[in-house]
């Protein structure tokens, strides 16, 4: 069973998600091209190359999550992975269906 978490802290991480969420829809629509869709071989689903700002993610895995995982890594390049994967259960915790499907929405105009 997962720790209960005040109402404050509730709504602190659903500021943090819509405000990261924003960024990602701007990140979509203006760097389309740097989004890929390939392959990837062993238990790796996705990843972020911090020197091209490409993230590219394996379509045949959990595509939104993956997309928040490499965002993240993309917003804090300094952060740990446990951390990282930490801010991407909050958020996609706090996601709501209209927020994944305009994420999804701005996802598909980079194909």
């Amino acid at each position: 069973m997962g720790r209960k978490i005040s109402k404050l802290q509730y709504k602190k991480r659903k500021e943090e998600a819509y405000h990261l969420t924003k960024l990602l829809y701007y990140f979509l629509r203006h760097h389309p091209d740097n989004i890929y869709f390939e392959k990837i071989k062993g238990n790796v689903v996705g990843y972020y190359d911090r020197e091209t700002q490409e993230i590219t993610i394996d379509y045949r895995k959990d595509i939104v999550p993956t997309l928040i995982h490499e965002f993240i890594h993309h917003m804090h390049p300094t952060w740990c992975e446990s951390k990282v994967v930490k801010k991407e259960k909050e958020m996609m915790m706090t996601l709501t269906p209209k927020q994944c499907k305009n994420i999804m929405k701005h996802l598909m105009k980079c194909l």
